[in-house]
């Protein structure tokens, strides 16, 4: 059972600071929304999913089809360097570039811009999540962080500067791409996962398309994840000096979990009895994926809940 509670925030001064002041460059981010049955729709706020490293939206694909044929409206969107959205200059990647896309994102989208949101984000991009709630809490109407904690990190794959550092996501043939993300530091077998998965795919002029990007892999551990922006976030979402204010939750796998157990506590010490956790049984760091009719039957709730407030 979740335990409700409210988490108030203000806006992240440092990103507010740089978007007003035009030293943002943002970016057009490729996205795709499931709209509800008319049959089956019902008053909600939309859901905005935000995928992790080396992924992008198809991550959410079934998740969006579960939640379209409940009637609710959801949006995913690929970040900058992932999926099919562009990674821009890489001199300028950093959080306050990609709290920036995001935002940029919403305002232009019709089903976005109107209403407070329900916002996931899973593994890296719940630390994405964060920052953006911190830094525009009056479009949150809850926060939702799929297993990711708040720990500064360092990437586990060993990855040379020189192969990444403008890696080319477009093949003639599916061998080229594998050899590509091996050579990158990628293990053979979890490519050739991400083949099945949709992670590689063949596009209509049978070239072959990498969603996965080592070199954005490379710099979101750099800029974000070996950052405490994850941390700065959840300290801004407990002041209590501001007016807005909306519910944050926890998902944490049971197996293979990214959350560690002290970064957890650490969490819970920040936000108090302002933080919902639940840990998944038997699910894996992929929730949506691994315990997918919970993660959805969940989520709904919380859709529910946030919008008869």
């Amino acid at each position: 059972m979740w335990n409700y509670s409210l988490v108030n925030v203000l806006n992240l001064a440092a990103i507010l600071n740089m978007i007003s002041l035009g030293l943002t460059q943002p970016l057009s981010l490729s996205s795709k929304t499931f709209l509800s049955s008319a049959k089956k729709a019902v008053p909600h706020a939309p859901v905005l999913f935000i995928h992790g490293l080396d992924s992008s939206k198809h991550t959410w694909r079934n998740v969006n089809a579960l939640l379209q044929n409940e009637g609710i409206n959801s949006v995913s969107v690929d970040l900058r360097g992932w999926g099919s959205s562009e990674l821009g200059d890489r001199n300028k990647f950093c959080i306050e570039e990609v709290v920036a896309d995001v935002e940029e994102f919403v305002k232009s989208h019709n089903l976005l811009n109107d209403d407070r949101l329900i916002l996931v984000g899973h593994s890296m991009g719940g630390r994405v999540a964060s920052c953006y709630a911190a830094a525009y809490p009056s479009r949150i109407g809850a926060l939702i962080i799929e297993d990711m904690d708040i720990a500064v990190r360092t990437n586990p794959v060993q990855m040379d500067e020189s192969t990444v550092i403008g890696f080319n996501r477009s093949f003639p043939t599916k061998e080229s791409a594998k050899i590509a993300l091996v050579d990158a530091g990628y293990d053979e077998k979890r490519v050739e996962k991400w083949i099945d998965e949709g992670r590689l795919k063949q596009k209509d002029d049978m070239s072959w398309w990498s969603d996965v990007n080592p070199e954005a892999r490379m710099l979101c551990y750099s800029k974000i994840l070996t950052s405490t922006c994850g941390e700065e976030a959840l300290q801004i979402m407990s002041s209590e000096s501001t007016a807005e204010d909306f519910q944050c939750y926890l998902m944490k796998a049971e197996l293979g979990s990214a959350c560690s157990d002290s970064s957890v506590s650490d969490m819970k010490r920040i936000l108090g009895d302002r933080l919902s956790l639940k840990e998944y049984a038997n699910s894996y760091h992929s929730i949506h994926n691994t315990a997918q009719d919970e993660f959805v039957s969940d989520l709904m709730s919380i859709v529910k809940q946030t919008s008869s407030l």
